[in-house]
């Protein structure tokens, strides 16, 4: 039978705030990056998505514009236990 034996390690201090120093500048840098994107996408999409909206109203494309298609159909329900005949249709 095979025992597992656990060591206790000291690990040093400077180790440990190394560690968390690298982690809180990792994640500030991140966190930069993700905001400096944002404000220069942000505001180039909010223009082309409003270029895109005027020029779809002049041109008639617009969502209260557009005719709505409602596709009907009959269903036929297939169960592996009935035979051709017995199908039934909703």
């Amino acid at each position: 039978m095979s025992r597992i034996e656990f060591r206790m390690v000291r690990i040093p201090r400077w180790a440990i705030l190394l560690a968390v120093s690298i982690t809180i500048a990792l994640g500030l840098t991140l966190a930069i990056i993700a905001a400096g994107l944002f404000l220069i996408i942000f505001p180039i999409m909010l223009v082309l998505s409003g270029a895109a909206g005027l020029l779809g109203l002049l041109r008639g494309r617009g969502a209260a514009r557009r005719q709505i298609r409602v596709i009907d159909a009959d269903y036929v329900v297939h169960h592996e236990g009935f035979e051709p005949d017995e199908r039934r249709r909703y």
